[in-house]
């Protein structure tokens, strides 16, 4: 059978054939899981170690606690660590040629928990968690859901201590031409194809509003399989413009001025006035997770209510036609498996008392207006004010359970103290070296 037969009939061995059999130039092997704070790990494997661990069906076993010990600027959690050790389980069906590096492919990872009870051992997982959660959709509530992201990064000179970061020089208009026309064109058309080569589905790329600042968007698919793919596009970017010859003094930067809109839609769409009301009554609390990062918050604008409309942008909330949504305010610094994992989590805990869709505004209306049409809530300010809010959430804190809950706010609350303490370039430079 030579080297690429795996010897086995389970379904991670023949997705580990079926693969090289048509990628035999593949050498390495990415194993790829997200922690809490939205950072992607990462251990390489070589060719000959993934066909002995998909051939025996084995896990990869790492120092205990792999989602949640590290910190964003740097170190270990230590009251968080403990003895033992957890497992890496690799979902060969995910694997991707990795188009933006010769000889290697990714694929993401579920993590198991040491030391706990064997059915609560994916509890703080957040990418296992989000496929409990699409099963539960289904059988409980016979609803399911496709999901896609609008993908925007900005190119930028990179940051030092003593220098902020420089946006790249091209024009500031939305789709403008001119912003096309610069050496990183081709570098923005190497990524489309890394990408449509990789099997997503892109539709199109565009010019953003501010200098070198561009999006693209691509198809949607279910929801897990969406965060998968963002993960996958996100790495594409990155890698690409960091390597680039052409773009070689910019760096990618996805960071609080730029977006990462969730698109959501659902099957069945006389189940949505519920599913997005019970949404909204938790957004505000919610925003811990879609705008994690200290610096997430120059993006809220004063006096931004929470509510929906069609055609109003300043809403955080858009309806695009029935059972089609749009979440204008995450942002890629987010761990995309723990926000859609909240947001859902939120539009199903009291979607059987079909609470009634209230909350749209529309343009041009004044405070008292505003109020009039019972809108009383606004996004949160700060990381520590949507913190503070998540923590009153009994609901939501019941629904996603303690195993995630007090993970998050424990780690959130000690980054808020530690960036606190910086000044906004020592931040800066910490995030954009990491998202």
């Amino acid at each position: 059978m030579g080297e690429m037969s795996v010897s086995g009939t389970n379904p991670s061995a023949l997705a580990l054939q079926q693969f090289l059999e048509s990628n035999e130039s593949i050498r390495f092997f990415r194993l790829q899981w997200v922690t809490y704070l939205g950072v992607v790990m990462m251990r390489v494997i070589t060719k000959q170690y993934a066909l002995s661990l998909a051939r025996n069906e084995n896990t990869l076993s790492l120092s205990s606690p792999i989602l949640t010990v590290l910190l964003l600027a740097g170190g270990i959690m230590f009251d968080d660590t403990k003895c033992g050790s957890e497992l890496l389980w690799p979902d060969w069906l995910t694997l991707k040629v990795c188009h933006y590096q010769t000889g290697n492919s990714s694929f993401m990872c579920c993590v198991e928990e040491a030391g706990t009870e064997e059915d609560k051992s994916f509890r703080r997982c957040p990418r296992s968690r989000l496929q409990e959660l699409e099963m539960m959709a289904k059988s409980k509530h016979d609803l399911e859901f496709l999901m896609g992201f609008e993908v925007e990064f900005q190119l930028t000179k990179p940051a030092t201590v003593s220098t902020p970061a420089q946006q790249a020089r091209t024009s500031m208009h939305v789709y403008a031409a001119a912003a096309l026309r610069s050496s990183c064109l081709p570098v923005l058309e190497e990524i489309v194809d890394a990408l449509v080569n990789s099997g997503i589905q892109i539709r199109q790329f565009h010019a953003e509003g501010d200098h070198g600042l561009f999006e693209s968007t691509a198809l949607h698919c279910r929801r897990r399989s969406a965060v998968d793919t963002l993960v996958y596009t996100h790495e594409t970017i990155k890698t690409i413009m960091l390597s680039s010859t052409d773009c070689r003094s910019e760096k990618t930067r996805f960071s609080q001025t730029t977006g990462a809109h969730i698109h959501l839609s659902m099957s069945r769409t006389e189940r949505e006035d519920a599913f997005f009301a019970c949404i909204l009554k938790e957004y505000a609390a919610l925003a811990g997770f879609y705008l994690p990062n200290y610096d997430s918050y120059p993006r809220v604008k004063e006096n931004q209510w929470i509510a929906w409309g069609t055609r109003n942008k300043t809403c955080p909330i858009k309806k695009l036609s029935p059972g089609y949504w749009e979440f204008r305010h995450p942002d890629a610094t987010m761990n995309p498996y723990l926000a859609t994992l909240a947001i859902i989590t939120a539009g199903l805990v009291d979607i059987e008392t079909n609470t009634p869709l209230t909350l749209r505004i529309h343009e041009g209306l004044d405070d008292q207006q505003v109020a009039d049409h019972g809108i009383t809530d606004k996004i949160p300010r700060s990381l520590k004010e949507s913190l503070a809010l998540f923590k009153k959430s009994t609901s939501l804190n019941e629904a996603l359970g303690p195993e995630i809950v007090e993970k998050y706010l424990m780690h959130k609350s000690r980054e808020e103290e530690s960036f606190k303490q910086m000044t906004a370039n020592e931040r800066k430079v910490i995030s954009m070296g990491l998202f």
